[in-house]
């Protein structure tokens, strides 16, 4: 059937219509073929706060009745109560640049970066997505890359830390382009491509480099910023201060397109008497800012931080509770669990599961204030699934 709309990241041939998405309450969701489905994807990492949020949907109502369009030439109170808070939880002083998502974070974080520094060249990891525009497709590491003429005279790849768990030969990769050096982009830990997460060792000795070569470092936030990771931001775990941290996706629970970046003070003082050449029409957007207002106020609350404690050891008795012959990795509601052969999600789907899967590995980030209760019913149901190693044609589809 011809369609007049594209569907992203796929052939256009064959689109289901019939596909539609319903939502049936705060963690569940329905569709035509599948019937209704336990979210254990947050969509896509970004309903970390559940499909429905009374608290969030009430606030975007309210915001409508007072102003629900940016004017980039003037401000709302609003802007400056929300740019105080998130500055609070990053724990360092700079400001906040607004965007409308996590692509349009980490490139304007990379453009005003290259502004403040006058160099050009950054490197970040082949495991890892930072988005599909510009200067994020730049950077990008996963095949999204690779069917688009972007420039790519100021990037590079940095090792890989789990082959350079020590940051010595990134050092050495680093110093031998020192004079046009201006920073690193990296995800605390990844989403789609796997749930890596660098070492300490290589964080005490990034930091260690940062300090001799005099790079800028950008951590990109989007998937694992507000405790999707059981940290504020998941460089939290680490001992470093970026001079840069790209957000999206969670800072609205999904609710509205919105994103953030903060920059430091010695970068953001770059600016104090130069002109920073960066924006855009819906720049802190009046709904993005009341969404987040609402996720800042549910974060700080006892009852999410408990409940989320909670999850995070439902998660991890999951884990546990897997056959040895299955590679996972975790961090606080992030779980990977790598197959030894492709798989598809279509089985899951029809067990009424909705988890993310990358060819030979299972993803869940399910919301982060999902009921323990049910999260730990679904974590047994997918657990028996797992376990039982079943070999239907659309669960295990064999490679070569």
């Amino acid at each position: 059937m011809n369609i007049n709309f594209f569907k992203t990241w796929s052939k256009q041939k064959n689109i289901d219509l019939d596909e539609i998405l319903e939502i049936v309450d705060s963690n569940h969701f329905k569709t035509k073929h599948h019937g209704v489905i336990f979210d254990f994807s947050s969509i896509s990492f970004q309903c970390s706060f559940g499909l429905k949020n009374q608290r969030i949907e009430n606030v975007l109502k309210k915001q409508i009745d007072k102003i629900s369009f940016s004017n980039p030439n003037y401000q709302i109170k609003i802007q400056k109560d929300v740019s105080e808070n998130l500055i609070k939880l990053v724990k360092q002083k700079g400001k906040v640049f607004y965007t409308t998502s996590g692509a349009e974070s980490v490139s304007n974080a990379i453009k005003i970066t290259r502004q403040a520094t006058g160099k050009k060249l950054i490197y970040s990891l082949k495991k890892s997505y930072h988005g599909a525009i510009d200067e994020a497709l730049e950077v990008t590491g996963d095949w999204r890359r690779e069917n688009h003429n972007i420039p790519r005279n100021h990037h590079r790849w940095l090792p890989d830390p789990s082959t350079d768990p020590t940051f010595s030969k990134s050092l050495k990769v680093l110093t031998s382009n020192s004079d046009n050096l201006c920073g690193i982009i990296i995800e605390p830990t990844s989403g789609k491509n796997g749930v890596f997460t660098p070492p300490q060792e290589w964080w005490r000795n990034m930091i260690k480099a940062k300090k001799e070569l005099g790079f800028k470092v950008i951590v990109d936030e989007v998937v694992c910023g507000f405790y999707r990771t059981g940290n504020a931001f998941g460089h939290h775990a680490f001992p470093i201060k970026p001079d840069v941290i790209c957000m999206a996706k969670a800072i609205s629970g999904g609710f509205v397109p919105f994103g953030a970046v903060f920059f430091n003070n010695k970068i953001s003082k770059c600016f104090a008497n130069k002109i920073l050449s960066a924006g855009l029409t819906n720049y802190a957007h009046p709904l993005g800012l009341s969404a987040t207002a609402t996720v800042l106020n549910i974060i700080n609350s006892t009852n999410f931080k408990r409940t989320l404690k909670k999850n995070m050891e439902l998660l991890k008795d999951f884990e546990h509770s897997l056959k040895s012959n299955y590679t996972t990795r975790i961090n606080g509601m992030l779980l990977a669990v790598d197959f030894n052969e492709q798989i598809t999600k279509e089985y899951f789907l029809n067990s009424g599961l909705g988890v993310i899967v990358n060819n030979k590995t299972l993803i869940l980030a399910p919301s982060l204030n999902c009921p323990p209760s049910l999260l730990k019913k679904n974590l047994k149901k997918l657990a028996s699934i797992i376990n039982g190693q079943i070999r239907e044609s659309n669960v295990f589809k064999k490679i070569g």
